[in-house]
């Protein structure tokens, strides 16, 4: 039964099940996969995107207003997610060494004739100035 937030106008209806063939499995090539522990089905892809951080995906549910996948994350505290984490923090680390030369980089870039090189010292310098994140939304494609 869906729910909602707050007064919405669809609480109270029922949600289809998701059905194993509605499922993709995003694993590395030499993973084993799974076997569908519901008789009679099966996962409906499986895919190798080794550059997105979804375990799994499957269409959203007849109550949603519009169609998208939900997607299935490793959990915040898992040991695979911290070391992922360590990696990004250790690069960041590395930077600071280079902080200094990167700004007289993109300062430069902003003066230069080439219009891409300037709009990249431009942007550079936005991310820097105000500590931006730099990066997509939810998007996990």
């Amino acid at each position: 039964m869906f729910k909602g937030r707050g007064d919405h106008p669809k609480a109270g209806f029922l949600k289809s099940r998701v059905q194993p063939e509605e499922v993709t499995l995003n694993l590395s090539r030499d993973a084993p996969i799974p076997k569908c522990s519901v008789p009679g089905h099966a996962w409906g892809a499986i895919v190798c995107k080794q550059d997105a951080t979804w375990l799994c995906s499957y269409k959203t549910d007849s109550i949603a207003t519009s169609s998208h996948h939900k997607y299935v994350f490793l959990a915040a505290n898992s040991k695979f997610k911290g070391v992922s984490d360590m990696r990004k923090y250790e690069k960041a680390r590395s930077l600071k060494t280079k902080i200094k030369d990167i700004r007289e980089d993109y300062l430069k870039k902003i003066e230069d004739k080439d219009m891409r090189n300037r709009q990249l010292g431009v942007a550079t310098y936005l991310i820097d100035t105000l500590a931006l994140r730099a990066g997509n939304d939810k998007n996990c494609e």
